[in-house]
């Protein structure tokens, strides 16, 4: 059991150092690009963030662990939007300006509905992948075109945020370096999970959807913490919902590409109900006032709080 906890503590500690270098070097490899700082903000670092989640759901279809690999995916993007957005304005009220988090907002409810329909029928096979996947392409295509239409401030406020060193041998090595230490945290933490008594697919996951999708959002907290301590309440929920999105996609759509799965309908219902509850409470509170107050960011963490300690109970044999 210790060594069990200690590589999964070793695990996530390699996730956040990876997934944070990563991140600053392909934002910097973008910028490089004359990519503008709005599209970088939304797109570049929204897609970073969810690496993490995508390199431990690879991780765990690479052990043979496909549900957890499953549990992972939804429990992360539970973690965005939760865990995410609702430490970020607990710290500090995030003002947000920009009009394309709504949007997006609205295709994390599609993708939800969708991932639910594809798997009612108990499996998720390889062609409801390619139907997720086709939604991340939508919501990628979606903010590349609208970015630009943006108010001046709000991609002044994105250019000013995103920016980073970029020399670029600086850049490649943050990029080399932190996809070689995220994978090897990712391949820590699956493993050490593994070795903690999840024997059967119910198990994994729960334990996917709980202990490794928090793992897997560390990154993103940290980052969206800082942003929300810098003022760029932009940034901090735009990212949160990208990666919300891209994870939920990318990760149960890559489930089904490599290996289709027989899912007992249960697994998934109360995780993606829970998606469903948490993108329709947050259209209204970003909507009402152009801000996610500190009131409603506690709120949104405590219901997240929750929703993992129920998840775990479950998970412990409850």
């Amino acid at each position: 059991m210790v060594t069990g906890l200690g590589g999964l503590a070793a695990g996530a500690l390699l996730i956040v150092l990876g997934g944070d270098s990563l991140a600053k070097g392909l934002t910097g490899t973008a910028l490089n690009l004359r990519m503008s700082g709005i599209r970088t903000g939304l797109l570049v670092s929204g897609l970073a963030a969810a690496l993490p989640a995508l390199a431990a759901s690879g991780m765990a279809l690479a052990a043979g662990r496909p549900a957890m690999a499953l549990g992972c995916g939804v429990g992360a993007a539970l973690a965005a939007l939760g865990l995410g957005l609702g430490l970020g304005a607990s710290i500090r009220s995030l003002d947000v300006q920009a009009r394309i988090p709504t949007l997006i907002l609205a295709v994390i409810l599609v993708a939800a509905l969708t991932a639910g329909l594809l798997s009612w029928d108990g499996r998720l096979a390889a062609g409801d992948g390619v139907g997720l996947a086709g939604i991340l392409v939508f919501v990628v295509a979606m903010v590349w075109r609208r970015a630009p239409r943006e108010a001046t401030t709000v991609q002044q406020a994105f250019a000013t945020a995103v920016e980073t060193r970029r020399e670029p041998s600086r850049v490649a090595l943050r990029v080399a370096v932190g996809a070689a230490v995220l994978v090897a945290g990712a391949h820590l933490a699956v493993r050490a999970i593994s070795g903690l008594g999840t024997a059967t697919d119910a198990a994994d996951f729960l334990a996917g959807a709980t202990v490794l999708g928090v793992v897997a959002s560390l990154p993103l907290a940290a980052s969206t913490a800082m942003a929300s301590l810098l003022r760029q309440g932009d940034l901090a929920v735009g990212t949160s919902l990208m990666a919300a999105v891209a994870t939920l996609c990318g990760a149960v759509g890559l489930c089904a590409l490599v290996r289709p799965l027989s899912i007992p309908r249960q697994w998934l219902a109360f995780d993606l109900v829970a998606v469903l509850l948490f993108a329709v409470a947050l259209i209204p509170m970003l909507r009402s006032d152009a801000r996610l107050t500190r009131a409603e960011g506690a709120t949104v963490l405590t219901a997240w709080v929750a929703y993992v300690l129920w998840r775990a109970f479950l998970a412990s044999g409850g």
